[in-house]
């Protein structure tokens, strides 16, 4: 049998609260913007909508996604774990939100050569309209493409650095010492 579960109902810590904040706002952040558009290409012949790419369809952005969801949900573990994995999981919190940061980072820095080659948009086109030859697709493309990277994969790196942050006062939290008496045990 399980020794029951006791629950902490005090008023949480400074520390522990923005901890959390940042924790699952940074996570939220990177989840909700890995799935949004990332890369917009277009050609001179394309239509609109043709060449996009939203996070989660590049291994990039399903990267960051599951770090944004690991994010959530460790800090939500923190909380159940003992000892040394409570240093752990907020080292992991730290490695997901700086993840999550540099795969949204290199998704950007490289999307102009990327996403702009003709090899890569005529997969793209040809995922859109399976029923177009070779020809055809490379005919709609007409020649010169060019990507450009929207916004929102600046929410997926900011995500990247709260979370990241989170995870820092996380570990700061439990690694440190009680103060009082009356503070509750962490480790």
């Amino acid at each position: 049998m399980l020794p029951p579960m006791t629950i902490d109902a005090s008023k949480p810590t400074p520390l522990r609260l923005w901890g959390f904040l940042l924790t699952v706002g940074g996570g939220a952040m990177v989840a909700f913007g890995s799935i949004q558009l990332w890369v917009a290409g277009s050609g001179s012949a394309t239509p609109p909508g043709w060449l996009e790419w939203k996070g989660i369809d590049i291994p990039e952005g399903m990267g960051a996604f599951v770090c944004g969801v690991v994010l959530i949900i460790g800090i939500l573990a923190l909380r159940g774990v003992k000892g040394k994995a409570k240093r752990i999981v907020a080292v992991v919190l730290i490695l997901a939100g700086v993840l999550a940061f540099a795969l949204a980072g290199l998704v950007a820095v490289t999307a102009s050569s990327r996403y702009a080659d003709a090899h890569t948009a005529e997969q793209q086109v040809m995922v859109q309209e399976p029923n177009l030859t070779l020809d055809q697709v490379r005919a709609k493309l007409g020649g010169k493409i060019s990507a450009t990277v929207k916004p929102v994969i600046a929410v997926t790196m900011l995500g990247g650095i709260l979370g990241a942050l989170g995870g820092v006062l996380s570990l700061a939290l439990v690694t440190r010492k009680p103060a009082t008496a009356t503070e509750p045990e962490l480790a």
